[in-house]
């Protein structure tokens, strides 16, 4: 039971994700509540976390999940106990637990059903034209917008997730990210605020063409195809040749 936790600890539900620097699990704190709990397995997730730690600090944003904790912990059977720094200590970010899809199997969901994927498309661009409105008033880019970081709740709203990334606005050198969605085949890509852009033109394009996903070179493609008005309007305006215009 989650009282048996102290603050800080928590219990381990179910593993989302792992890869190489770290894992992501569902888990519950020691309040009862549901939270997205990342885990740092290498050397540099401690200023990873507090990088991210500090952006969602800062952005207070609808749009983006909540801060709930950041520190460190030790890993016990199913639970994660709060420990101070060093010796086997693995630092951890704690975030509200957004329930809901990635947008990539949303937008499968979706083809299916008349009209859904042109909502689900506005809906994209309203929540997460808001949650990078938010961010950049800040000076802060996300640096890493694609489908998969899109979260789909079932209210219909969009969340943006996975601030890992996060870098300052006028950054001009990507500083990693996804390439599909960075548009690196551009003579100048901009700085941060426009790459932002350009990914979030890009995923709604995607949406309204499903079959541009297949395509290997999706910015050029996105920029030639037949875009459904009036969403290939706010695509155009988006994915324009030049984003640092």
């Amino acid at each position: 039971m989650s009282s048996e936790l102290t603050e800080g600890s928590f219990r381990l539900l179910e593993r989302v994700a792992e890869a190489p620097h770290g894992e992501l699990w569902r888990a519950r704190d020691a309040g009862g509540r549901t939270v997205a709990l990342k885990l740092g397995l290498d050397a540099g997730a401690r200023a990873r976390f507090a990088a991210e730690a500090r952006v969602l600090a800062l952005g207070l944003s609808r749009r983006m999940p909540a801060l709930v904790d950041v520190g460190f912990v030790a890993l016990a059977g199913k639970r994660a106990l709060a420990v101070a720094a060093g010796g086997h200590a693995l630092p951890f970010l704690a975030l509200e637990w957004v329930a809901g899809q990635s947008l990539d199997t949303a937008a499968r969901g979706a083809a299916h059903r008349a009209g859904d994927v042109e909502t689900l498309a506005w809906q994209v661009a309203h929540d997460v034209g808001q949650a990078l409105a938010d961010l950049h008033a800040l000076g802060i880019a996300h640096g890493d917008l694609k489908p998969q970081n899109l979260m789909a709740e079932g209210g219909g709203r969009v969340r943006l997730v996975d601030l890992g990334l996060a870098c300052p606005l006028g950054a001009r050198e990507p500083g990693g990210g996804t390439p599909r969605y960075l548009g690196l085949g551009d003579r100048s890509l901009g700085d941060a605020r426009a790459r932002d852009l350009l990914a979030l033109g890009l995923v709604l394009a995607e949406l309204a063409l499903p079959e541009l996903a297949a395509r290997a070179d999706v910015l050029a493609a996105a920029r030639q195809a037949p875009l459904p008005e009036p969403l290939a309007s706010v695509c155009r305006a988006l994915l324009v040749c030049e984003p640092g215009a």
